[in-house]
């Protein structure tokens, strides 16, 4: 069973990267080389990755390119990926996750698709993430809420408290 399971693993690797040098094939037949976000689409689902993630991806790589003018991201490296990922956190005040998702779609254009190492950033000034509150109360907490209460509150306190509300 195993080694069906790696039989599977390796004929899916394979088709993988069939389909992958597929599309310089079909390229190099018509002469020309796919738009750059037709490559990425292909990369994308190459490696099967959902369609929600394939349009947030575009989005984010489009939003790049045209921070920088409409140029090509080959001409592009580290300062430029800096300098959009500090807009993002100070001039459009995008929380850590939104950030951090551009980040992702950037670095996989580089790496899939212009196959082109990323270095250090730098200092990409990051957006904060919002302080987590606390969501359950210690057991030292609910009890001096309930010291703190008499009569009808302290028993639909104690009640609430006690079913778990």
């Amino acid at each position: 069973m195993i080694q069906t399971q790696t039989n599977q693993l390796t004929n899916f690797k394979k088709e993988a990267a069939v389909s992958a040098s597929a599309i310089h094939v079909v390229s190099s037949a018509t002469g020309k080389k796919p738009k750059l976000l037709e490559q990425l689409r292909e990369a994308l689902r190459v490696r099967h990755y959902s369609r929600s993630t394939e349009a947030t991806y575009i989005h984010w790589v489009k939003r790049y390119i045209f921070f920088h003018h409409v140029r090509h991201p080959q001409e592009m490296a580290e300062p430029e990926i800096n300098a959009f990922l500090t807009h993002l956190a100070v001039k459009e005040h995008v929380g850590a996750s939104t950030q951090n998702q551009a980040l992702c779609a950037i670095i996989f254009l580089y790496r899939y698709v212009l196959e082109k190492k990323i270095g250090d950033l730098g200092e990409v000034i990051r957006a904060r993430k919002p302080p987590r509150l606390p969501v359950v109360m210690t057991k030292f907490e609910v009890k001096s809420v309930l010291d703190n209460l008499a009569g009808d509150k302290w028993l639909i306190a104690y009640l609430l408290y006690g079913s778990g509300l």
